[in-house]
């Protein structure tokens, strides 16, 4: 309830301070340049998916290839070697900005002039401002700072400060010609830097291998540009990978080709000299059908020794090659290997090549690479131990056919010596020419292969975005103003009320000082601080909380009459003259006479306050016997009808001394004769004894505390006085409390015809006041 009421009774500082925080949060609004998210989605192929069963032997090491690619793919998105290419392809390394009244606008896309740096190299950066003029005509100036202008035409070379440079127009000269444009040059590595940062790649579902880019920024035309762009720079260089091994494959099979050929005209030329030399043109029926068998098995060992040399030479070149070579795999084939052995070497291809890939993206410390390197290792001696076991196998065939050769030569001991070397010779050549004609097949597929080779990503959204801004998120902005408009003043009151050692309420007063509480007194202003304010008819709160007041002064009369109240407080400034002249004015509404002293005789603050401050008669001019009449010093006051008033005189030696005299209890006992309420201002009860001297005279004292301005601290003295009976029927009387607090009590229910009676003019400069009216 504490806390519901601070906020209430400063709802003013809220209602400023939320205005403020709110009208702060749209200048930031206007300021800030809103920020676009852009984001594309690409399919990464994964080719080692749906290997055969006798690869899936080593998938240990050849799958782990497989599920770690696409994350090896979002570092060759993130790689530096593709930002580069799509900086310098857009020219993102020079921006264009203009300034507005409130914020800057990058022109990215719609600059009037484009600028090109003719002899700029990767480390080039400087800043300058240029601006159209007519006739075709540029003003550049503000190079890095410098004073120097240059006026030059459009398409010209320009020499300045930083570097050779040439102008030309766009589209747009036209819409933002009359623009004053700001060039800013960044160097390549901290423009690469910057879009490396900005891009984010993140893996959207490693199942189905798909990778999302996104980028934010102030223009979403550049952040769609930048994203295309690394889909395209990635796309093209995994083709251009592609193509290298196809280059690789084209060459091994020219080299066959070439002796091949070469051996095609050898057995050729063989052949034709053999019938020449022995005149072989017809074969007999029997030696075609001996030689038919003996053909076949030949063939099959002429096969199978083809097979075992080219997969010797395969061997061998695996061998010689360096360890991080590839291994041309369309020739495997040749060698009659299964198919299980040609896709494990497509598969350690693309694997190298993949290492490759990222080794250029990052460095062999990279703990990826060196994985990757490790299985590739592995990978290549699988294939080295396969193709040994696939040579050892052919060598077993040959030695099979061979025995099955002999045994036919056996049954064609009849045939011509002369006429089996010619069908050897023929055999030999046929072999010779079909393995030709193979390797021919595969030149034109590996051709076809690599005119034709696609991407390894299959982009399935281009870069896209709402048009709806990411940020300054305008719903988030105005709620953080509200809430900090609501928090910034709620820490300063409730600081300020936590560092406060004054009294703040009534509470503190009952916390700590059991004597009875008479009542409070609103604050009316300095102004009016020392003035009557308690008129016949009026019915405002500071007369309700006077007639209030009396009315608990009644009460407590009931069992003992009360004639005599004294006024006293701790410190100076407590308002106990204020009090005093307005309670008088109070009692004497009830038609009761009513006398008013100044017993202040030092500072006779009374006296000062009604004018009086020469006035030669008064109290100390009678105690000390200058006058003798009681009605000398009795004076007529302004405060109302029923109310008189003895000033305090002029000031004595012997303040003390003489309230303690016998002369000052003889006027007392007259004076409660004359009067129905004695009034006595008194002086503070901290200060300077009078008021407990005083104490005998009285019946009743009223111990005036004001708001803001007596210590908390100080408040159990008032209690020791109060326990020590330091004064008759003593009760505390709040001065200075918010009329804020008086507001429903009094205002409402009893003062609201005042107000009405007022003019329009003076209810509003009263409504004013209230609202900033320094609380005490």
């Amino acid at each position: 309830m504490d806390i519901l009421h601070l906020i209430l009774s400063n709802w003013y500082w809220f209602v400023i301070s939320v205005a403020l925080c709110t009208l702060g949060a749209w200048l930031y609004m206007r300021r800030t340049a809103p920020v676009y998210e852009r984001t594309a989605t690409v399919l990464v192929k994964d080719s080692r998916k749906g290997s055969s069963a006798e690869v899936t032997a080593f998938s240990d090491l050849m799958g782990g290839i497989g599920r770690r690619s696409v994350d090896n793919e979002v570092y060759i998105f993130e790689s530096r070697r593709l930002m580069e290419q799509v900086v310098t392809r857009h020219n993102l390394t020079t921006t264009y900005l203009t300034k507005g009244r409130i914020r800057t606008t990058d022109m990215y896309g719609r600059t009037p002039a484009l600028v090109k740096f003719i002899d700029a190299t990767p480390y080039t950066r400087g800043s300058f401002k240029f601006k159209l003029q007519g006739n075709n005509q540029v003003t550049l100036s503000e190079f890095d700072d410098s004073d120097i202008v240059i006026t030059a035409a459009i398409g010209d070379t320009i020499a300045t400060p930083i570097g050779k440079l040439t102008l030309r127009t766009t589209p747009y000269a036209e819409k933002y010609g009359d623009l004053e444009i700001t060039v800013l040059r960044n160097t390549l590595n901290n423009t690469v830097e910057a879009y490396r940062k900005a891009l984010k790649c993140e893996i959207t579902n490693k199942q189905a291998s798909v990778i999302t880019l996104g980028m934010s920024d102030v223009v979403p035309k550049r952040a769609e540009d930048v994203i295309n762009g690394i889909i395209e720079a990635y796309n093209a260089d995994a083709i251009e990978d592609k193509r290298a091994i196809s280059d690789l494959t084209e060459r091994f099979i020219d080299e066959r080709l070439a002796l091949l050929g070469q051996e095609l005209n050898i057995a050729d030329s063989d052949i034709a000299t053999f019938k020449k030399e022995n005149q072989l043109y017809n074969l007999t029926s029997q030696a075609t059908l001996g030689a038919e068998e003996i053909q076949e098995l030949k063939r099959q060992e002429l096969s199978l020794e083809a097979n075992l040399e080219m997969a010797q030479y395969i061997l061998d070149y695996t061998l010689s090659s360096p360890e991080q070579s590839l291994i041309p795999a369309s020739t495997v084939a040749m060698s009659g290997a299964s198919s299980a052995l040609a896709s494990q070497i497509d598969q350690y291809n693309e694997g190298l090549l993949e290492y490759k890939r990222l080794l250029s993206a990052s460095s062999e410390n990279n703990p990826t690479i060196g994985e990757l390197q490790a299985e590739l290792s592995a990978v290549r001696e699988i294939i080295i131990s396969s193709l040994k076991s696939h040579i050892d196998g052919l060598k077993l065939q040959i030695k099979g056919v061979n025995r099955e050769h002999k045994i036919a030569e056996a049954r064609l001991d009849e045939t011509p010596t002369k006429e089996k070397e010619l069908l050897s010779k023929t055999r030999q050549q046929k072999v010779k020419e079909e393995l030709y004609i193979y390797l021919l097949t595969k030149l034109e597929e590996n051709a076809l292969t690599g005119a034709t080779a696609e991407s390894n990503a299959r982009v399935i959204d281009l870069a896209y975005g709402a048009d709806k801004p990411v940020s300054p998120r305008a719903s988030m902005i105005y709620l953080f103003a509200v809430m900090m408009g609501c928090i910034i003043p709620f820490c300063i009151i409730y600081l300020a009320q936590i560092v406060n050692n004054s009294v703040r309420s009534r509470r503190d007063i009952e916390k700590t000082i059991s004597a009875p509480f008479l009542g409070d007194i609103p604050y009316v202003g300095r102004s009016s601080a020392g003035a009557v304010q308690i008129k016949q008819d009026s019915r405002d709160v500071l007369s309700e909380s006077f007639r209030m007041l009396r009315t608990n002064l009644s009460f407590m009369a009931v069992n003992n009459p009360v004639k005599v109240i004294m006024l006293t407080s701790s410190i100076p400034h407590s308002g106990k003259t204020f009090v005093s002249t307005n309670l008088a004015a109070t009692l004497a509404l009830t038609s009761k006479r009513v006398l008013l002293i100044d017993l202040d005789l030092r500072r006779r603050t009374l006296t000062k306050i009604l004018g009086h401050r020469n006035d030669r008669r008064g109290l100390t001019s009678y105690l000390s016997g200058k006058i003798n009449l009681l009605n000398d010093i009795i004076s007529e006051s302004s405060i109302a009808e029923n109310v008189d008033i003895i000033y305090s005189g002029p000031l004595p030696p012997n303040p003390a001394e003489m309230l303690m005299s016998e002369q000052m209890d003889s006027l007392m006992r007259e004076l409660r004769g004359l009067y129905d309420y004695i009034i006595i201002d008194s002086v503070p009860a901290m200060a300077v004894a009078d008021a407990m001297i005083i104490d005998r005279l009285v019946d009743l004292t009223m111990y005036v505390v004001r708001k803001g301005n007596l210590d908390r601290r100080q408040l159990p003295d008032i209690e020791r006085l109060h326990k020590s009976k330091k004064f008759h029927n003593m009760c505390i009387v709040l001065n200075g409390v918010s009329q804020s607090k008086h507001n429903y009590g009094y205002g409402y229910g009893y003062g609201y015809n005042t107000e009405e009676d007022a003019t329009l003019w003076q209810r509003r400069w009263t409504t004013f006041k209230r609202l900033f009216k320094k609380r005490d």
